[in-house]
C-alpha cells in the first residue's frame, strides 16, 4: 500500500542526513512545507536545494535550550503553525563496559533525550495553534480548521533489550520511549497525538561507523516510507523491520538466554583478538 501524506506544515530535526533527510525530501516532494533543522548548515542547504520552494533551513542544535524561544519564533514566521513535529536528531557512542565514561553518557542523553524535550517545548504552542486561530493572529474569517497536531520521536529497537557496548545509546532510547509514551497520555486532551518510531538498523552516517553485523539493514528512503505510513495512520508505535522487532520481543521474554547468547558472542570475539 502506498503511504499517503496529509500534513501541510512539518518540522524535522536532524534532517541534514540519514532518516531525517529522507523524510524531508519525501514530504517536500508531496508538496508540503517543511522546515529542517540541524547543526550542519551546509548539509541542510544541500537538502533544501532539492526542493527550494518547499524546504526551509533553520540551523539549531537540539541541545541548546537557551535558543528555544528564538527557534519557535522563527518557525512561526516560516510556517505559522505545525501539523507534525518530528524529533529525529540522534547521537550514538559505544561504551567500554569496564570503564564507563560519564561525559559520553551526557553527550548521548543531551541529544537523544533532552533534544526531544527541548523540541517539544518549542513545538507545543505551534501544534496547539492548529485550532486556536487567536495564536495565529488571524481574523475569524480566516480561521483554520485542521486535524490534530502530531509529535513524532525517533527511538530505536535497541530500547527493547540490553545490548553489549550500547549502554548509553540503548538506555537513552529507552528513556525517549518512556518520555513519549507518558507525554502521549498527558496531551491527548489537547488535540495532539504522539508517535514513537523504533527503527532497526538503517544506512546512515551514524551506522556507517559500526564494525559489527547489522541484520535486516535497510536504506534511509525505505525507512522513511515506513515512518510516513505510520505517521499518516497516527500509529502510537512505528516499529520495523518486523522480523527484528519480533526477534527482540521474543528474546526480551527470556533474559537469561539473551545473556548467555551475548556472553558467548563476546567470548568468541575476544578470543580472536
Amino acid at each position: 500500500m502506498k503511504a499517503t501524506i496529509t500534513a501541510k506544515h512539518i518540522w524535522i530535526t536532524g534532517a541534514g542526513s540519514g532518516i531525517g533527510r529522507s523524510l524531508a525530501l519525501a514530504y517536500a516532494k508531496a508538496g508540503n512545507q517543511v522546515v529542517i533543522t540541524g547543526r550542519d548548515k551546509e548539509k541542510l542547504n544541500q537538502v533544501a536545494a532539492i526542493y527550494p520552494d518547499n524546504i526551509t533551513v533553520l540551523v539549531w542544535d537540539v541541545t541548546d535550550d537557551q535558543s528555544a524561544d528564538a527557534v519557535r519564533a522563527a518557525l512561526k514566521v516560516r510556517l505559522g503553525w505545525l501539523d507534525i513535529a518530528i524529533f529525529n536528531a540522534g547521537h550514538c557512542e559505544y561504551t567500554d563496559g569496564t570503564n564507563l565514561d560519564t561525559n559520553s553518557f551526557r553527550r548521548v542523553y543531551e541529544v537523544n533525550v533532552f533534544g526531544i524535550v527541548n523540541g517539544i517545548s518549542v513545538a507545543m504552542p505551534l501544534l496547539k495553534a492548529l485550532n486556536e486561530q487567536q495564536e495565529l493572529g488571524l481574523p475569524k474569517s480566516d480561521a483554520i480548521t485542521r486535524s490534530r497536531g502530531q509529535i513524532v520521536g525517533v527511538g530505536s529497537l535497541s530500547a527493547m533489550i540490553g545490548m553489549p557496548t550500547a549502554e548509553s545509546y540503548g538506555s537513552s532510547k529507552a528513556a525517549a520511549n518512556y518520555l513519549l509514551e507518558a507525554f502521549r497520555i498527558d496531551v491527548a486532551g489537547q488535540g495532539i497525538d504522539v508517535s514513537v518510531v523504533n527503527p532497526g538498523f538503517v544506512e546512515t552516517p551514524m551506522t556507517a561507523t559500526n564494525n559489527f553485523p547489522m541484520p535486516f539493514l535497510m536504506d534511509a528512503d525505505a525507512a522513511a516510507k515506513r515512518i510516513i505510513k505510520g505517521i499518516d495512520a497516527r500509529r502510537h508505535k512505528i516499529q520495523f523491520p518486523k522480523r527484528l522487532h519480533w526477534i527482540l520481543a521474543f528474546m526480551a521474554c527470556f533474559p537469561s538466554l539473551w545473556f548467555r547468547i551475548n556472553r558467548a558472542i563476546l567470548a568468541r570475539s575476544t578470543s580472536k583478538i
